[in-house]
């Protein structure tokens, strides 16, 4: 602070009328939108203010690195967080969008996401590999390597557990039993399932059901179709579509956190293919991952209640809690094309469900082994 006095407009006693005014404020400027953060350099020799508009305001050592200031805007800023070396810095907009400069890296953001609550502020990471975005309801939204470790956002309402299954045919020949186990067991289900669908299929719905019916769990069945415009440029066994189908069951993660919601990803079954397997294997190790990496995600290999001692197999043992309708006290559990469940092959679709037209073991099975551990089994 310093005193000033470049003009003598008074004298009393023959002293000048001075004013006391601190050195580095913008307060002594005319901003065209308020302030609404600041973030301090490492040092803390210095520090920069944001405006709604985006505009950076850099005093002491804190360098102005560029801003979002004068340029067009869908949702107002909210907040700055600083890089840890102090050469770059975030700015985050009440909608998510993030905007980085100097050595900030983007690491995504919840831009053009559905949105519960606005955005009202950041933090970054230790080593600014990261950063989070936290919600006016308390929902966090983590990047990079900033790890999710809870937060109080509006929880599901009390009340009978609601557990939503999103997948493809194999999930769509499950779903009857799914329903019906989770019924007897008191729970209610959301069934979302259709052949040939991926997981970015379903991201929009996903969304809306999120919001509307706030299920307690998840389980996100997927064989790794990529037949639909989702998935265009991301050819089967690729790692183009690894990284997809990574990036969207990440997407679908973070759609239901906000809401505490459990969410299971289930492992699928070999095909008679033994050509297939090895991309059946990659992408259940890869799920296996992406569960590994998030705090309440687990990982459910539903696709060993079908197979043998970890092998393809037409037929098993008949379990004591289902007709046995096979030979010798077995059941056959696949269809005869050796993906699929129902034994004659036959099922009518309704709605989101695949009806077999006889008794489904294969079905019955992969529906108990995805929902016993959301039903807490």
């Amino acid at each position: 602070m310093r005193w000033v006095c470049p003009v003598i407009t008074a004298l009393l006693g023959g002293l000048c009328l001075c004013t006391l005014v601190p050195i580095g404020v913008a307060a002594a400027r005319t901003l065209d939108r308020p302030a609404v953060g600041i973030a301090a350099s490492p040092d803390g020799h210095g520090y920069w203010e944001v405006a709604s508009d985006g505009g950076i305001f850099g005093f002491g050592d804190a360098s102005f690195l560029g801003s979002m200031g004068g340029k067009a805007l869908d949702a107002p800023i909210v907040g700055i967080a600083a890089s840890p070396d102090g050469h770059g810095y975030w700015e985050v907009a009440s909608d998510g969008g993030i905007f980085s400069f100097g050595n900030a890296g983007f690491a995504g953001s919840m831009g053009s996401q559905h949105l519960n609550a606005p955005i009202t502020g950041m933090a970054a990471s230790p080593d600014g590999h990261g950063y989070w975005e936290v919600a006016s309801d308390g929902g966090l939204f983590s990047f990079g390597n900033a790890g999710y470790v809870g937060s109080v956002p509006s929880l599901p309402p009390a009340g009978p557990s609601r557990i939503a299954l999103y997948g493809d045919s194999l999930g769509m020949e499950a779903g009857p039993d799914f329903s019906y186990i989770a019924r007897a067991a008191g729970a209610s289900t959301l069934v979302r399932t259709y052949g040939g669908l991926a997981v970015c299929d379903w991201l929009p719905t996903m969304t809306d059901d999120a919001t509307s019916w706030q299920p307690t769990a998840v389980v996100l069945e997927f064989s790794g179709d990529a037949f639909t415009p989702c998935m265009s440029g991301a050819a089967i066994g690729t790692e183009q579509y690894y990284q997809k189908y990574a990036a969207d069951m990440q997407a679908a993660i973070d759609i239901f956190r906000p809401y505490g919601t459990k969410v299971f990803i289930a492992g699928v079954p070999y095909d008679e293919s033994a050509g297939e397997n090895q991309t059946v294997t990659d992408l259940d190790q890869m799920f296996a991952s992406v569960a590994a990496a998030n705090v309440g995600v687990t990982y459910v290999y539903a696709g060993q209640a079908v197979m043998a001692d970890g092998a393809f197999t037409w037929d098993l043992p008949c379990l004591p809690s289902e007709p046995c309708t096979g030979p010798s006290g077995m059941n056959v559990i696949r269809a005869p094309d050796g993906v699929h469940f129902c034994p004659t092959g036959q099922t009518t679709i309704e709605g989101y469900l695949a009806v077999c037209n006889v008794y489904s073991s294969g079905a019955y099975r992969f529906a108990a082994a995805m929902l016993a551990p959301a039903l807490g089994l």
